[in-house]
């Protein structure tokens, strides 16, 4: 009894350290307020966040279900999105503002029932004045938008990227949100650093003179630390408030002037009085850069951020993605897609990475360059966007109509293979990712060798110029798991082996252009965080069992007698003199733990392996698969996931010896076979040390072969040893025991493989039978 309690104290101990042990930086990362922080507007003004859970309902569908937003979906029709909101009485006499900073690719917004605005610019954002005639206040106001994704060429051009699929991509993919603007209003925040002045404007409705207020300013210039460097406050009155635009000069300053080769912010407090009444407040902060003289352009890293992957808003990921751009040698970056995350750009800039986005409104043939309309998109697009980046205008083949409109909107131009950039023109070499082909590998010639041979005998060390994509940087595994809305239309590119573990024809290419730097990206060179809980479960299932090894004598006796002595062991156990149930428990408790951590360690680190998402879409359906395939990207979910199975196995086992028994008609219960399945298994604690330091093994590429040999040979010994115990407890031969086993396996087999069929198609019946009740 009081070993049983001991047990039960180091379950529960055991359990209070996993839970604190998990990363607390889960709840920020599904935070979508740390992103509005970085959205390009001014926090003059109220914001009204439309972010989260929305209705939607397709065009054939009767009944509305949640999704999240901002999201993307692969569908064939219109699908409309509804979500409602309420403003306060106050913001009657305010300018009120609908902010969409994208979506794909035709919509209608309804207001209230109403249609204000019709949407045609390919992902491009957009502001909607809302009519306030329209809106209700002091209660809930309706807002619809029904997005199409087919595209309507009338209005709209063809993608960069054709899919091969007649679906396409779609949604409303990035942040939505109301922004009130106030009466009165300070904004369009300004610095320039070349002579140290702050710009802002004071904008009034209905406000002719402001001669009678008084404004109050600070300045705070601080470190990129938020280190306080100096605080310059201002008072301005009277006459000099009636140009509206107010320049405030800092070129005196002497520390100012110390900060002229640093990176600092400029943090503004201002304050708009009449007589004793605050009228305005205004808070904003800058951050400011020193000119840098920009390396040639050499090796550009090539970045796709999916919008549900992005707007989880985790900085530390973007921060180790600039690390690793950085110190492997690229000095740009560029963006494929439009509007790419604030935080992604400032980081840039902090470490002088050059950026460059591709305008949304993808490839263009010469034809399409000429249609009047493509100018308008063009200058419509450049004034609704607020950027600190190089846009590129990618067009299919070089022509002098793309060369005209790069010239005329200062944009850089990227056709086919050729990018002109400062009046250079740069050979773009962009390798394109092993294709899948079959479960034998990759066709030849997409493989690691041939790709390394063909970008070497493209590359001429002494160039001065050298675009180079490389895209692994927040690509996701390259199937589309799942053409239901919400889901994710997976795409990958870049130089990675069939395992994303091996980068040869990159390491070919970085050892030509600049022997004197080491490659610093390898696979695992920055843990997150959370991936720390492999160490941390391996280092408590190693304490745990040290503690109760040396505490617990009869446990250590018992350990040692069935490690050597099986055959006696398992003979005392058919004669129950050796039934220790709470022994049994905690040995179940540590092997579950072991081995869920190894498993869960191999599952991860290989789990953008093409085969793993080969057999499990392959298995399940499609809803199963996608969450699956959610829980093994994240360590610890993945962790109990792997536990639990662990001890479902053993249940299994354990059931499968009293299966056994019924065919030879001896009468053995289910403390036997939990024992003998259990104690059987103890040469697997020799994996212990293991199971510590696995991850971080895989992860630094420090795995030896041998690790794997140990793992099969421990296992195999412990399913002989399995089968030893079961021929003693129910008096059999080897050979019983095993082809008993073969059919149990099978009967469970063929239980699994009916049963995944079954569920794998069922929501298919599903629908079709919802299909024949509507039809």
């Amino acid at each position: 009894m009081r070993h049983l309690k001991f047990h039960q104290l180091l379950s529960l101990f055991f359990l209070t350290t996993f839970l604190f042990a998990q990363n607390l930086d889960v709840a920020k990362r599904n935070n979508a307020d740390e992103y509005f922080d970085y959205i390009s507007v001014t926090n003059r003004n109220h914001l009204i966040k439309l972010n989260g859970t929305w209705q939607y309902k397709r065009s054939d569908a009767l009944n509305w279900e949640s999704i999240s937003i901002p999201s993307s979906y692969l569908n064939e029709d219109r699908i409309t999105f509804k979500r409602t909101f309420s403003l306060e009485k106050q913001f009657k006499k305010n300018q009120i503002i609908l902010h969409v900073k994208g979506i794909h690719n035709f919509a209608v917004f309804e207001l209230n029932g109403e249609t204000i605005y019709t949407y045609n610019y390919n992902g491009a954002e957009v502001e909607i004045p809302l009519d306030k005639n329209l809106l209700y206040f002091e209660q809930e106001n309706t807002l619809e938008i029904t997005v199409d994704n087919i595209l309507n060429y009338q209005n709209s051009f063809p993608r960069k990227y054709i899919n091969s699929q007649a679906l396409m991509y779609g949604g409303i993919t990035k942040d939505i949100y109301i922004e009130v603007i106030p009466d009165l209003f300070i904004g369009n925040l300004d610095y320039q650093r070349k002579n140290q002045q702050i710009s802002f404007e004071i904008q009034s409705i209905g406000l002719d003179s402001l001669k009678k207020l008084r404004l109050e300013e600070i300045s705070i210039f601080t470190d990129l630390d938020d280190k306080e460097i100096v605080r310059i406050p201002r008072t301005i009155i009277g006459n000099q408030l009636e140009t509206r635009k107010i320049n405030l000069d800092h070129s005196a300053n002497q520390q100012i002037k110390n900060l002229a080769n640093s990176a600092y912010k400029i943090k503004v407090f201002i304050q708009l009085f009449e007589n004793k009444n605050q009228l305005a407040v205004f808070e904003n902060s800058v951050t400011s850069f020193p000119d840098f003289d920009a390396e040639p352009l050499r090796i550009i890293a090539k970045v796709e951020q999916y919008p549900n992957k992005m707007n989880q808003a985790d900085f530390r990921d973007i921060e180790i993605a600039i690390e690793k751009i950085r110190s492997t040698g690229f000095n740009a970056i560029y963006f494929p897609y439009d509007n790419p995350h604030p935080y992604f750009v400032d980081l840039a800039k902090r470490n002088k990475l050059q950026v460059f986005v591709a305008l949304p409104f993808f490839s263009f043939t010469e034809v399409q360059l000429k249609m009047p309309e493509t100018d308008i998109y063009i200058k419509n697009y450049i004034a609704q966007t607020v950027r600190n980046y190089q846009l590129v205008l990618h067009t299919l083949y070089p022509n002098e109509t793309a060369r005209q409109l790069a010239e005329k909107y200062k944009l850089t131009l990227l056709s086919n293979n050729q990018l002109v950039y400062n009046g250079k023109t740069i050979h773009v070499i962009d390798p394109v990712a092993g294709q899948y082909k079959s479960t034998a590998g990759y066709q030849t010639q997409f493989s690691e060798d041939y790709q390394s041979k063909l970008l070497t005998e493209q590359i001429e060390p002494e160039q001065s110029f050298l675009l180079f994509y490389y895209s692994d940087f927040y690509s996701p595994m390259p199937h589309i798991r799942n053409k239901r809305i919400g889901d994710l239309l997976m795409n990958q590119t870049g130089l990675l082996s069939f395992d994303r573990s091996e980068k040869k024809a990159y390491k070919d290419i970085k050892s030509k252009l600049s022997s004197d730097k080491e490659l610093a990206f390898n696979p695992g060179e920055n843990i997150p965080q959370e991936e720390y809980s492999f160490i941390i479960l391996g280092i408590i299932s190693l304490a745990i069992f040290v503690i109760a090894f040396r505490q617990t004598v009869r446990l250590s006796n018992n350990l040692k007698r069935a490690f050597l002595h099986a055959h006696g062991f398992f003979s005392d156990t058919r004669d129950r003199r050796i039934l220790y149930m709470g022994q049994t428990s905690f040995l179940v408790f540590i092997l579950i733990l072991i081995n869920g951590n190894i498993f869960a360690s191999l599952i991860y680190f290989h789990r953008n392996n093409e085969l793993m998402n080969i057999l499990i879409n392959y298995f399940f359906s499609a809803d199963t698969s996608y969450y699956l395939l959610q829980t093994i990207d994240t360590p610890y979910s993945l962790q109990i996931l792997c536990v639990i199975l662990t001890f479902a196995l053993i249940i299994v086992m354990t059931a499968c010896i009293k299966f056994l028994s019924f065919f030879i008609g001896r009468k053995v219960n289910l403390k036997q076979c939990a024992t003998v399945t259990t104690w059987s298994a103890i040469p697997l604690l020799f994996l212990l040390p293991l199971s510590v330091g696995l991850y971080n093994m895989l992860a630094f590429n420090l795995y030896v072969t041998y690790a794997n040999y140990a793992i099969i040979i421990l296992l195999a010994w412990s399913l002989l040893r399995w089968i030893n115990g079961a021929r003693v407890i129910i008096d059999v031969s080897h050979t019983s025991v095993i082809l008993l086993s073969l059919l149990c396996l099978a009967v469970l087999l063929g239980s699994l493989w009916g049963s995944f069929e079954y569920f794998k198609n069922i929501s298919d019946y599903v629908d079709y039978f919802d299909y024949l009740t509507n039809k």
